[in-house]
């Protein structure tokens, strides 16, 4: 069984106040690319997880970077496959998130 759907898009929105990718992807291949990149920075420090969340009723989780605050990402699945994955990186759609999560010690 794949991990991903065929037809997996990712979706990003940094507000242009953040970086982020330019237009959705609709390519497996691509999206793990850029999958692979966001683990890399996980890996090395940049990304650290702090709590597994729902995101607008969606599996997901928040991180903290040393770019933006709290950034989001949201899994959609069809069956038991990611078919969608939603990274919101604007700072100006994150100010709702509790302070709890803002003021964690490193």
């Amino acid at each position: 069984m794949a991990l991903l759907t065929e037809d997996i898009s990712l979706h990003s929105n940094g507000g242009g106040q953040s970086p982020m990718i330019g237009q959705s992807i609709h390519s497996r291949d691509t999206t793990l690319d850029v999958v692979e990149r966001f683990a890399t920075a996980f890996q090395s420090g940049c990304s650290t997880l702090l709590r597994v969340v729902r995101v607008n009723g969606l599996p997901g989780f928040i991180t903290r970077e040393a770019d933006v605050e709290n950034p989001t990402t949201a899994l959609e699945f069809e069956k038991d496959a990611i078919r969608a994955i939603h990274v919101v990186r604007n700072p100006a759609k994150l100010r709702h998130l509790p302070t709890l999560f803002v003021q964690l010690p490193n």
